[in-house]
């Protein structure tokens, strides 16, 4: 399989799903209401508008499909008359002629690129020509006229991941920084052969991305339990924050900052100062936070003084190795209130789940709770 068959595949499908509310917004007679006639005479726009609505252009297996009656097409042809430079008339006289089409179109857009119908034709034709150095330019476009299209294009992108081919053509558009990039660094994939060339490409383009792409692609790598790239990652990441912004968020990337409940029954919100409060509803526990830690041997406390201001109830910490198949023996649930403190004898598990739990299944009120000076340490 080619690298423009594999990219090619995708975008024509996910073309499909963004030609539809195009096609419903394009069909729409002008916001401005109808005209009175002779106002529509003197104005070949507006005129261009309103033959393209009684086109009714229609999505059929994917493509666009538009066939203007006769009288469509002579208003279209009475609004080029009046004003050459109406894309809409372009578009539908481009119809007349199918040997000509694309020339027409072609001509139409380097006087008005805004044009959404014309652009997502003109991507059609590259897109079955597999004419691969003509889609990204097309794409750029279309992606800024319409920014949802760039998260269905995107999509396409990340499934190609999954054939090295599909890499150098990838990176040669991302270089340029194109509207869709933001979307594709958000988007990671969760196969093995994609997230390898993704993360390939990350290394090797060192893209200005935002934190919810570091966000995401952190989460899939402790997903996939590539536990020790996910704290490279982290690592980086929080070095260009603090380096960017002066500090670095709490709870910024999660699971390996902590990662907080936020439930009806049961929430914690730490804040700044590193108190973390803390919320149980009455007759209930759950999960309160819980991150992803590092081990080696020595003894890990989990710090902090538990003030409970409301209700009755218990706060409990367990650890837990986060590797299948490892043999370690489980470490106690502690209870949290007094000294909270693990030991860890040898290095058969290197990554853990730190869980922090909470009950009041037997309180009359919520349980609300503050714990101060909230942190994990290693001796």
């Amino acid at each position: 399989m080619t690298v423009t068959s594999v990219i090619v595949r995708g975008l024509l499908a996910a073309t499909a799903f963004a030609i539809a509310p195009i096609v419903a917004l394009q069909a729409q007679v002008n916001a401005g209401g109808l005209a009175p006639g002779w106002a529509e005479a003197w104005n070949g726009f507006r005129m261009a508008d309103i033959a393209l609505s009684q086109a009714h252009p229609k999505v059929v297996a994917g493509q666009l499909k538009i066939q203007p009656d006769v009288a469509a097409l002579a208003v279209a042809q009475k609004a080029y008359a009046l004003e050459p430079f109406a894309s809409n008339a372009h578009f539908l006289l481009s119809l007349k002629s199918e040997k000509n089409r694309i020339k027409v179109l072609e001509a139409s857009q380097a006087i008005d690129q805004r044009n959404r119908l014309a652009g997502m034709v003109l991507l059609q034709d590259a897109l079955q020509r597999d004419d691969l150095p003509g889609i990204f330019p097309l794409i750029d476009r279309m992606s800024r006229l319409e920014p949802e299209i760039a998260a269905e294009i995107v999509k396409a992108f990340t499934t190609s991941l999954n054939y090295p081919s599909s890499m150098l053509p990838l990176a040669q558009a991302l270089r340029s920084n194109p509207p869709w990039a933001t979307s594709f660094w958000r988007n990671v994939p969760d196969s093995d052969p994609a997230l390898a060339n993704f993360m390939q490409l990350r290394g090797e383009l060192a893209p200005a991305v935002d934190v919810q792409s570091d966000t995401n692609l952190i989460r899939v790598l402790v997903t996939k339990e590539r536990f020790s790239e996910a704290f490279e990652v982290y690592r980086k990441v929080r070095h260009t924050s603090s380096q960017t912004k002066g500090h670095v968020d709490a709870g910024q990337f999660p699971p390996l900052d902590w990662d907080f409940a936020k439930g009806r029954d049961a929430n914690a919100r730490l804040a700044p100062s590193g108190q973390l409060d803390v919320f149980v509803d009455q007759g209930s526990s759950g999960d309160l936070a819980r991150k992803l830690v590092m081990l080696s041997p020595g003894i890990y406390k989990l710090d902090g003084r538990l003030e409970k201001t409301q209700g009755s109830g218990n706060l409990s910490a367990e650890l837990r190795c986060a590797s299948a198949g490892v043999q370690e023996t489980q470490w106690e649930r502690q209870l949290l209130g007094q000294e909270v403190s693990w030991r860890v004898s040898s290095r058969a598990c290197q990554f853990a789940w730190l869980e922090l739990k909470g009950s009041a299944w037997e309180s009359t009120l919520p349980l609300k709770a503050t714990i101060l000076g909230f942190g994990f340490s290693k001796n």
